[in-house]
């Protein structure tokens, strides 16, 4: 390459930097950002109490909760929604009060991820909180998220996130505001995805008596069980042929002791579909004299399984005394059995919700129940051959 075209390429290069550089001022002198008092609330009128319904809408998905008697999530069936995130998310709203102000005009609004959801790649998500009529009591439109910069030089700092840009109104798709607000919320949790609204409490087995499994194949079914709650857990009707590994037996006291499940199903669901047809067998007994039958289904995507439980105990109204009570202890233990009892009561009144349901639930959840009785059987220990060979080649002692 000669002087001559070394020099033109160098022009080029300037006069490309001098148009953008232009381009750039041009589009950033459509929108200007001001500080605002941070005393003033974007929704100074909203009732929270007033919410009745949430809609998010986020690109093509939508999530809708609705308060009946209690919250639920209207896309998986009614199923109870989590309140206290709820609650959260509407209490930010009201809350809410702007750090910055920024003026955009329409070209800077998918910059800032500010266009409807379903827009493009770069639309926002909106929250709208409505009333028992479906009145629109406020619409908030998140965009892109805020990032706060390390102050570090380094090619790996893209900062984190302290805050978001927002636009809020009551009918911000109709008629969008000039003005969008930097506010210190992420609002993270606000994604239009069903099952993340779900309530997760979900039933926890405790203090356990026995356990009971049936494998799709019969001929594998096994049973362990213990007379006292510090026991170690024990296979029943052993053969005399069968060496069992104790400790693969007595992990298995914590089984479901904290289940969760991914998502749920329609109750309705077809049992060919989730396989609950011929499912894996679960009875699980207590000391609390709570019975949990639990089925596992087929396997689904992402390595979980599809479960189904019913639970039922039988909590004592009365308290057996023993013969060598004595007077002085009488109020101490009906006390403690009444408290007891009560709790007792208010778990199997939670967990019954559970049984009109078919749960996903992850492999780990389930893991430890799905085996067949040869796994808890002890790995027999290979011979040693080398014993054997010695005693075979030893020398025979002459007759005298």
């Amino acid at each position: 390459m000669n002087k001559k075209q070394v020099l033109l390429l160098a022009i080029v290069a300037i006069v490309l930097g001098a148009v953008g550089l232009r381009v750039y001022k041009r589009e950033s002198a459509s929108w200007t950002a001001s500080p605002t008092g941070t005393n003033n609330l974007l929704y100074p009128n909203l009732d929270v109490n007033s919410v009745q319904k949430i809609i998010i809408t986020e690109n093509t998905n939508k999530v809708t909760l609705f308060k009946d008697d209690i919250w639920k999530v209207e896309d998986r069936y009614g199923y109870p929604a989590n309140f206290t995130e709820i609650s959260d998310l509407v209490r930010k709203i009201a809350d809410l009060k702007p750090i910055q102000q920024v003026k955009v005009g329409p070209s800077l609004l998918p910059r800032l991820e500010l266009t409807p959801p379903g827009s493009g790649t770069n639309s926002g998500t909106l929250i709208q909180l409505q009333d028992k009529s479906g009145k629109e009591l406020a619409q908030l439109l998140l965009g892109k998220k805020h990032l706060r910069k390390s102050g570090e030089d380094s090619p790996f700092d893209s900062g984190w996130p302290n805050g978001r840009f927002v636009m809020q109104g009551t009918n911000i798709l109709n008629t969008p505001s000039k003005s969008a607000w930097v506010v210190s919320e992420t609002f993270s949790m606000a994604e239009a995805r069903p099952e993340n609204w779900l309530n997760k409490d979900f039933f926890k087995v405790e203090n356990i008596k026995s356990i009971s499994v049936t494998p799709t194949n019969h001929a594998a079914a096994w049973k362990v069980s213990r007379d006292k709650l510090f026991d170690d857990l024990k296979m029943v009707n052993t053969q005399p042929n069968e060496e069992i590994d104790k400790t693969k037996v007595s992990s298995l006291s914590s089984v479901f002791s904290y289940p969760s499940f991914n998502d749920v199903l329609k109750p309705d669901t077809d049992n060919e579909l989730t396989g609950l047809n011929n499912p894996w067998k679960i009875e699980i007994e207590t000391f609390d004299d709570f019975k949990y039958n639990i089925l596992i289904g087929k396997q689904a995507k992402d390595d979980n399984f599809y479960l189904r439980l019913t639970v039922d105990a039988n909590i004592p109204s009365e308290r057996i005394k023993k013969e060598d009570e004595k007077p002085e202890d009488k109020e101490r233990l009906d006390k403690e059995f009444k408290e007891k009892t009560a709790k007792l009561k208010e778990k199997l009144e939670k967990e019954k919700q559970l049984q009109n349901w078919i749960y996903i639930v992850s492999k780990w959840t389930v893991d430890p129940v799905m085996k067949e009785r040869s796994h808890f059987m002890a790995e027999k220990k290979p011979e040693n051959n080398q014993n054997k060979n010695s005693n075979t080649n030893s020398p025979t002692a002459p007759n005298i």
